[in-house]
């Protein structure tokens, strides 16, 4: 008897996958939405007439879809002396945020793209008294874009003026 050589069967068959559920049963997916989130920078300086702080509002999109064109918001409350010093040159206002606090300034802000970000400087003003002041942010103050998460969109940071 002659041998042969051994030979593997060639493979075939279906590969058969069992899903739990229906397709009705499953959530639709969730839809592409910017989720902008905001930090903020405060800097503190002595000029000839007084201290001047400078607020710096970094704006990032973090959500899965571009954020159009919106509107920036920022605001000072002073904790400790104050007050809060006036604005130099004319702004747009909103109400205040909290009592105590300044109204917001409304400081334009560029379209991000997912990953994206840019920042805005907040208002100049006039020297600033001793004390100790929050200085808030807010991103789209006006509400001008739907986001996935609406609650991260503000910030806040403390400065002391001698």
């Amino acid at each position: 008897m002659r041998e042969r050589p051994f030979r593997r069967p060639a493979p075939f068959g279906v590969l058969l996958v069992l899903v739990a559920g229906s397709a009705a049963s499953a959530p639709p997916p969730r839809p592409a939405r910017p989720d902008l989130v905001v930090t903020v920078e405060v800097h503190r300086e002595l000029r000839s007439d007084g201290w001047l702080v400078r607020l710096r509002v970094d704006l990032r999109n973090e959500g899965d879809a571009p954020a159009g064109p919106s509107t920036a918001g920022a605001w000072c409350r002073a904790v400790e002396g104050g007050p809060c010093p006036a604005l130099e040159g004319s702004y747009d206002v909103g109400p205040a945020p909290a009592p105590g606090a300044t109204g917001v300034v409304r400081l334009p802000s560029p379209a991000l793209p997912p990953g994206g970000s840019a920042f805005v400087f907040g208002p100049r003003t006039k020297p600033w008294p001793s004390g100790v002041y929050l200085l808030g942010a807010a991103a789209d103050v006006l509400s001008a874009v739907e986001e996935s998460t609406e609650g991260n969109n503000a910030a806040t940071a403390s400065v002391r003026v001698p």
